[in-house]
């Protein structure tokens, strides 16, 4: 049997249908959907027959764990097991030396292997929604990793190696109970998107504003009291979401996000907004509704690339003339 591609979807796999694929020569182009017939317990044993198979989809299976010799498919390049409701996985997958992407999304995984961090081509591992409470310190060496989803687990400390993952652009923490981001985090020089919502972070690192990469950073349902000055420093932002924080004062510093398209703090307790947003000229949407303004600068006015302006819920009695000036508005 010759595949290059196994995707199999909304299917209980058991011995008598695997007998039946390997009578299949291309496996490339077909859809397969079965039924519980047989109470077999699900095996992948018959992908271990052809070492060609560089991709291997699965999803909506009744699969508890991988079968240990996983690591018979050398030239395995994505690997994607979903919705299985997968408790573990075999240390030997830490063998898959040309694994590429590897997404776990929606199992019931609680931990990772020390071998994760010996797939030195990873590139992208998606870890949605599962129970994982902690990250081996092994994945550290995951230098090629550009995308690591964590979101909706229960992770509660992001560790210091975090900052080792020279290659990553893409970090999602999404649903965690992580109180705080470790100062390493500043070492992700490559770093372009970071997702850390509905998590209960007290705190961001001064050390945010060494990602001078990054352009998307989302921060809503925390709860942030302070945004440190070093956030100035993103010169490449282009989307600023603080929602749903205790946020009382934005620092002056914000006025150097020259790139900044996005900003929104609704729902939060902000007093006053500096003269220095003024200088965000590239700035199409500015949401400061439900929070505690009474007025703001007349610097608004010079927002000349504003699209939406989002007051309600303020204290707000009168608008600066300048206002009169947002032409985009």
């Amino acid at each position: 049997m010759d595949m290059s591609l196994v995707k199999f979807r909304g299917a209980d796999l058991f011995q008598e249908e695997v007998n039946f694929l390997k009578k299949i020569e291309d496996l490339s182009d077909h859809h397969f959907s079965f039924k519980e017939t047989i109470p077999h317990r699900p095996t992948l044993d018959f992908c271990a027959e052809d070492h060609h198979i560089t991709e291997i989809g699965i999803r909506e299976l009744n699969l508890s764990q991988l079968p240990d010799d996983i690591d018979s498919l050398p030239r395995l390049k994505i690997l994607y097991l979903e919705l299985l409701g997968l408790e573990k996985l075999p240390s030997s997958i830490g063998k898959l030396s040309s694994l590429e992407k590897l997404s776990l999304h929606r199992n019931n995984l609680s931990k990772l292997p020390p071998s994760i961090g010996n797939l030195n081509n990873l590139q992208e591992f998606l870890l949605f929604h599962n129970q994982i409470l902690e990250l081996p310190e092994s994945m550290g060496q995951l230098s090629s990793l550009k995308k690591l989803h964590l979101d909706e687990n229960r992770v509660s400390v992001i560790p210091y190696f975090i900052g080792e993952l020279s290659s990553l652009k893409r970090l999602g923490l999404k649903g965690n109970p992580i109180k705080t981001l470790p100062e390493s985090i500043g070492n992700l020089r490559n770093l372009e998107s970071l997702t850390a919502s509905v998590c209960k972070l007290e705190r961001i690192p001064d050390s945010i504003g060494n990602l001078k990469s990054l352009k998307w950073l989302y921060l809503d349902s925390n709860s942030l009291t302070h945004i440190p000055d070093s956030i100035g420093n993103l010169s490449n932002l282009d989307s600023l979401y603080l929602n749903k924080n205790h946020i009382t004062t934005l620092p002056d510093t914000i006025g150097k996000l020259e790139s900044l398209d996005q900003l929104t703090f609704k729902h939060n307790n902000l007093t006053s907004v500096p003269e220095s947003i003024g200088n965000l000229k590239k700035l199409k949407l500015l949401d400061v509704s439900n929070n505690h303004l009474t007025n703001l600068p007349n610097s608004i006015g010079k927002l000349k690339s504003l699209e939406q302006l989002w007051l309600q819920k303020n204290q707000i009695t009168e608008l600066p003339e300048s206002i009169g000036d947002l032409s985009s508005l």
